[in-house]
């Protein structure tokens, strides 16, 4: 009986210890439900690979296989390419883990918008900001694609996290990062600059 009394009690301190980060951090519940979502998309639905995709799979072989294996465009920008290449490189498959990386891409997106209306507005019109940008068509269609624009936005959201919190050299930094997985994210250095002097 005193077991039984034990495990309850240990029950109810979880749930209550679950409920109450919860509570202190909605975006655990919001970043839970958009993960649940690309799972289920993953696991249910078939990925046609779509030109660019398939360009930058192939841009990612030519890389790592110095030019015996894939294709090369040289217009396109190098930081995906390198990524889904490596994961051919290291023989696991460049399109199902290409969406998990595109997914986690996505998640810090999401976690970045909310900490930077937090720190800049509050916690409500965080929480809004964030539903909103999570549920936007063009944000949702490119999270499921293996293209450029999820992790350049990451990386320009980090910059302006990391600028706004008075980190200027880690920012130049992360806007490098941007610009290698898309060429115009390049411009939000000269936002950051702009904004310094204004």
């Amino acid at each position: 009986m005193k077991n039984k009394k034990q495990v309850n009690n240990l029950i109810e301190s979880s749930f209550n210890r679950l409920k109450q980060t919860i509570v202190n951090n909605p975006i655990t519940i919001i970043i839970g439900i958009f993960v649940i979502v690309h799972i289920l998309h993953l696991i249910t639905r078939y990925h046609f690979v779509l030109w660019d995709e398939a360009v930058y799979i192939g841009i990612g072989k030519y890389i790592w296989s110095l030019g015996n294996v894939g294709l090369c465009e040289e217009i396109r920008p190098l930081g995906l390419p390198v990524i889904l290449g490596f994961l051919w490189k290291i023989s696991l498959n460049p399109i199902f883990w290409g969406r998990i990386i595109e997914m986690l891409f996505a998640s810090g997106c999401i976690i970045l918008v909310y900490k930077i209306t937090n720190r800049l507005f509050n916690k409500q019109t965080a929480i809004i900001s964030t539903i909103i940008f999570m549920i936007t068509p063009i944000f949702l269609y490119n999270s499921f694609r293996l293209m450029t624009g999820i992790p350049s936005t990451f990386f320009v959201l980090l910059t302006v996290y990391l600028f706004i919190r008075k980190n200027y050299i880690t920012a130049g930094l992360t806007t490098a990062w941007a610009f290698l997985f898309r060429y115009p994210s390049g411009l939000i250095f000269l936002c950051c600059l702009g904004a310094l002097f204004i």
